[in-house]
């Protein structure tokens, strides 16, 4: 990837506060549905390649990796390739810990686009995310399952929350 600043942490078109208000409005924005975010993608050489690089790097100065997938919108088409990308992860990355996030629950005015979580978006993940970290996920023995009965609980919640706003 090259990056249009030499210090990326300046370059002025990142971290931008995207707002999507309905699915209309991530329509008339950038489509990352189109060639660069392909269901081919997914098994792209070099992006697995960069990735266990990576990793490699990590491991060697005794830092944990763990791989996350953050949620994507529904409408994505990222989603067509699940079990692609269920069996890439169990074929390349097996000795990795995979937490994925995919199903938490969120509005489509928390995304910036199909795939992208914007500002709204990725401060309730991590809320959530650091919550579950305060419960010791990376030292339960299974920390997928925490996430998926956390999230269960959260959609209930949702759901009653919903009910609620209806009766007002």
């Amino acid at each position: 990837m090259n990056l249009p600043s030499p210090n990326y942490i300046t370059y002025s078109e990142w971290g931008k506060f995207k707002f999507i208000a309905d699915t209309a409005d991530m329509k008339k924005g950038f489509d990352f549905n189109s060639s660069k975010g392909s269901p081919s993608s997914v098994n792209s050489p070099i992006s697995i390649s960069l990735l266990n690089k990576v990793i490699k790097e990590c491991l060697e100065r005794n830092v944990n990796v763990y791989l996350i997938r953050t949620p994507f919108h529904s409408l994505s088409s990222v989603i067509q390739n699940e079990s692609q990308f269920k069996i890439l992860i169990k074929s390349k990355f097996k000795n990795r810990i995979f937490l994925d996030f995919k199903d938490f629950p969120l509005k489509n005015n928390d995304f910036a686009d199909y795939v992208h979580l914007n500002f709204r978006g990725a401060k309730k993940v991590s809320l959530f995310f650091n919550s579950l970290l305060k419960k010791n996920l990376l030292k339960t023995g299974r920390p997928q399952k925490l996430i998926n009965d956390e999230i269960l609980k959260l959609k209930k919640l949702n759901t009653v929350e919903y009910q609620v706003e209806k009766l007002k």
